[in-house]
Parts: structure tokens; C-alpha cells; sequence
């Protein structure tokens, strides 16, 4: 593809050099006029069978990075991740992720006109990749902006239900966690019915988070709650009623049986895993581990880890529902979303028979999966 000839604000960025570079297949920088600045990354094209062309989806997420480098580097990280999860999701779309630079807004405010204008212009490029990038909800990218964009790009999926679409992915994203920890608790303790008397922290309360701590609670579970924003705090009690909000900087350490990481990645280093106390960790963030070798601390101190790209997949699942014409009802769970509690009592098995962390374990099915995924793109392509 021609990116010369599509914008002149549009260009692709070598990343070969950056540690987090794992052989990405593209890298776009967009530069525009409106203060659009974004990075999308593509890790891997699949081929989608009822686009008809080679396709990825990822969510857009906005954030007020310090530098380029540091957008550059989530994206990288986020992409990969995506390739992994759509592989274990069973899903048609190959791995991508887009980034925007820029001070977020208020998730309960209009949206306001300059955020308007970059969300048009943002549209127009989705359209001028033509499928090969689907865009759903992020952090700091709400449902609202996917209503907007809708009207001029059929290449966004998660807009509002009153508008067609399957809404908000995160009431999904957080049922897969959910069930991810009733999994894991149940590797550990027996068969669990339900989660009365179990404590659970979960760190940050936006979409995901209190999305699962509202089944987390009508479940019986003891929650401890641990928020940077204070809209968010409020958002929550209101919610849930009387709970127990401890500080962000010390919700690992608490004494509890499953530790659910539910905001910004690497929260999961050398550091923060030789506080932790729990017995499970099971979160919906993105790229929990600071790095691959972390995985391997867990395993040593007797903590189960689900691989967050196995957990948090039902979101995912359910925006590609939207490209699925044999798809029925999208207002209800994903079909697949069962898959999740399978994939991860399935490497958690392996883990414990080849005494190798999860993180591990998950990479390589999900390499296998991958490695399918791009013959069958290849015999399409050819």
C-alpha cells in the first residue's frame, strides 16, 4: 500500500530498533492538522473470510504519554498481545493497536467539538486502511466516541446498543475475568459454586474493573477496591455500596485470595511480586507482567497466574461479533466466551506437568495457533 498517496500525514515508522519490536509486520504515525497524533501497530495480518481481505482489530486507546517513545512502546507491547489473544479467542482478526496521543476526557461529558474533529479525521483514516484495522474501546476511549465514529466508517465496532452495536466490550471483558477467577480458584480450592467469603482485590474501577466488581460482589465476594481517579472512586460507591477503597499503591500487598490488576500494565515486577500475598492473580489489564521473565517469579513463590491475554479476552470476542454475519444476538455474551475458562484450565495443566510458568505455557499454544493462522494467510494471499 501506497501511504504516500493516501495522506501526506500518514507514514510508516521503522521500529526494528526498539526492544519491544517483534517483528511487527507495520507501523503507522499519524500527524494531522485537527492534533490527531497517533501510532497504529500492526503485529499480524489474518486472513478474515467474511471481509474477504487480510484484516486486524485492536482498540484505540488515548493516554497523555510523556514522550513518543513511551506511545511507541505500549503500542508495540499492545499489538503483540492482541495477535496472542485473537489466536486463543478463535477469532478471525490478526493483531493490532492504535494509540493517541493527548489529554483524555471526562467519560460523562459530551464529547467536546475538538475531540469531534479529531475523532472525524481519525475515522477518515480508518477508512483509507480500508478493513486492515478495526478499532474498539481502550482506556480513555469510550463507547460514545465508537457511536460517533460509526456514522462515517464501518471500521469501528463497540458503538452504543441503541445505535446497532454491541456497546461497551468491557460488561464482557470483565465476564471472562470473572470466570477466569472462579477457575482458578477452583484449581486451587475444589469446585467453587459460587465466591462467598473470598477476598479479592482489584486494582483500578474503570469499565472492566467495576464491571467485575459488581459479579465479583453479587457473588459474595469481599472486595478491596484501589483507584488513581476520584470520579471513578465516587462512580464505584455509588455503584456497590460500602466498600472498602485502600490506596493504589498498596493494593498488592494485601492478604487476599486472588490479586486482580484492572488498569495500566507492568504492574508485575521484580518488586511488587515479592509483596504479593495472594494466591491467585487474575486481572483484565493489558501486558501485567513487566517483563516475560516475571512469569517465572510468580511460578517460583506458589502464585497462579492467568495470562492476561487468556482472561481478558471477552471483549475482544465480542466486537468481532460485529463482522460475523452468522451472528444472532449481540447483546448477550459472546458464544466463546466459555473458551476462556477452558484455555486457561488447559495451561495451568500444562504448566503443572512440564513445571513451567503460565505465561510460558500460553505463548507457546498461542505461537501454534498463530503459526496456523499465517499459512492459511498465505494460501489466501497466493
Amino acid at each position: 500500500m501506497d501511504f504516500a498517496n493516501l495522506s501526506p500525514y500518514m507514514k510508516p515508522v521503522n521500529v526494528s530498533w526498539h526492544p519491544e519490536f517483534d517483528d511487527h509486520e507495520l507501523m503507522l504515525e499519524i500527524k494531522h492538522p485537527s492534533g490527531l497524533r497517533a501510532f497504529i501497530s500492526f503485529h499480524r495480518f489474518f486472513f478474515h473470510p467474511c471481509l474477504d481481505r487480510l484484516s486486524t482489530l485492536g482498540g484505540t486507546r488515548f493516554c497523555d504519554y510523556l514522550t513518543e517513545y513511551d506511545a511507541i512502546t505500549d503500542v508495540l507491547r499492545l499489538s503483540r498481545a492482541m495477535t496472542y489473544k485473537a489466536a486463543l479467542a478463535g477469532i478471525n482478526f490478526g493483531g493490532a493497536k492504535a494509540v493517541v496521543m493527548g489529554k483524555p476526557e471526562d467519560r460523562d461529558r459530551p464529547i467536546s467539538q475538538e475531540m469531534q474533529k479529531i475523532l472525524s479525521v481519525y475515522a477518515e483514516y480508518l477508512n483509507l486502511l480500508d478493513g486492515g484495522f478495526v478499532t474498539a474501546e481502550d482506556m480513555n476511549f469510550h463507547e460514545k466516541y465508537l457511536t460517533f465514529m460509526r456514522r462515517l466508517t464501518r471500521w469501528a465496532a463497540g458503538e452504543g446498543k441503541e445505535a446497532g452495536g454491541t456497546g461497551d466490550p468491557a460488561r464482557h471483558t470483565a465476564h471472562g475475568v470473572y470466570l477466569g477467577i472462579k477457575s482458578g480458584l477452583s484449581e486451587l480450592y475444589g469446585e467453587r459454586k459460587t465466591l462467598a467469603n473470598f477476598s479479592i482485590a482489584i486494582q483500578g474501577v474503570g469499565g472492566v474493573g467495576l464491571a467485575l466488581a459488581k459479579l465479583l460482589q453479587a457473588d459474595g465476594a469481599i472486595l478491596y477496591l484501589a483507584e488513581t481517579k476520584d470520579a471513578q472512586i465516587e462512580r464505584a460507591r455509588q455503584a456497590l455500596g460500602s466498600v472498602l477503597i485502600m490506596s493504589p499503591k498498596k493494593i498488592h500487598t494485601l492478604p487476599v485470595a486472588v490479586y486482580s490488576p484492572c488498569a495500566m500494565g507492568a504492574v508485575l515486577n521484580e518488586n511488587t511480586i515479592h509483596e504479593l500475598s495472594c494466591s491467585v492473580v487474575a486481572g483484565g489489564a493489558n501486558n501485567q507482567l513487566d517483563t516475560p521473565e516475571n512469569g517465572e517469579l510468580l511460578h517460583k513463590r506458589g502464585i497462579l497466574y492467568a495470562p492476561d491475554y487468556v482472561i481478558n479476552a471477552g471483549g475482544l470476542m465480542s466486537v468481532a461479533r460485529e463482522f460475523d454475519p452468522l451472528s444472532t444476538d449481540r447483546n448477550s455474551a459472546p458464544e466463546n466466551l466459555a473458551l476462556i475458562p477452558q484455555n486457561l484450565s488447559r495451561i495451568w495443566s500444562m504448566s503443572k506437568e512440564k513445571d513451567i510458568p503460565p505465561n510460558v505455557v500460553a505463548d507457546e499454544i498461542a505461537e501454534e495457533l498463530i503459526a496456523e493462522k499465517l499459512r492459511e494467510r498465505n494460501s489466501k494471499v497466493l
